[in-house]
């Protein structure tokens, strides 16, 4: 009815002074879904996305093992130059760790598409997969044009950093590294 997830109701069972554990409430949920008393379309952190892709892109839930050059992840953070503000793509190779960044004036589909442009011109391999995190700037244009070129896109849960792993850790070294020794950055944005 309300649909919470295994921890909420672990909580406010908690206060109502029945203990019992997320797990057991997981278990149970589980075999509810399974049984078709409750359904999942409402359950779970793809409950809180709202905008959706349009058909092309596949929900990731688990991280992919990946053995070849090709699987791409792409992210995109803000920075402040003499307060004025600017995105840096970034994608990055899973398997080679090959990296490519783009500093872009705005965060829309149109320059997604550009990026994608330079990524696919950059790496030395074709692209078979791009993993995105779900922002408004991968839809749209961006899902239409990796649907023309046949590349799968593939979409992590929100608030799920530790699926784009590679990605992060780049977005990181070039705060770290770059970003840090330049007074007029401001990277807390």
């Amino acid at each position: 009815e309300h649909t919470w997830g295994k921890l909420i109701i672990c909580e406010v069972l908690r206060r109502a002074g029945i203990s019992v554990g997320s797990t057991t409430i997981g278990k149970i949920i589980s075999e509810l879904r399974a049984k078709g008393k409750i359904t999942s379309g409402h359950a779970g952190k793809w409950a809180k996305s709202r905008r959706r892709f349009t058909g092309w892109a596949t929900r990731q839930y688990r991280r992919p093992q990946v053995s070849a050059p090709g699987y791409v992840q792409m992210d995109h953070m803000k920075v402040l130059v003499d307060s004025k503000a600017f995105i840096v793509f970034a994608a990055r190779d899973v398997f080679s760790n090959q990296a490519c960044v783009m500093s872009a004036s705005d965060a829309t589909a149109a320059t997604a598409c550009r990026f994608l442009d330079k990524v696919l011109t950059d790496f030395a391999f074709p692209l078979e997969n791009i993993q995105v995190d779900g922002g408004s700037e991968f839809r749209g244009v961006f899902e239409q044009r990796c649907r023309r070129d046949g590349l799968a896109l593939s979409v992590i849960p929100p608030r799920s950093p530790r699926h784009n792993s590679k990605i992060e850790n780049l977005m990181g070294t070039l705060r770290r590294e770059v970003f840090n020794f330049r007074n007029d950055i401001d990277i807390s944005v």
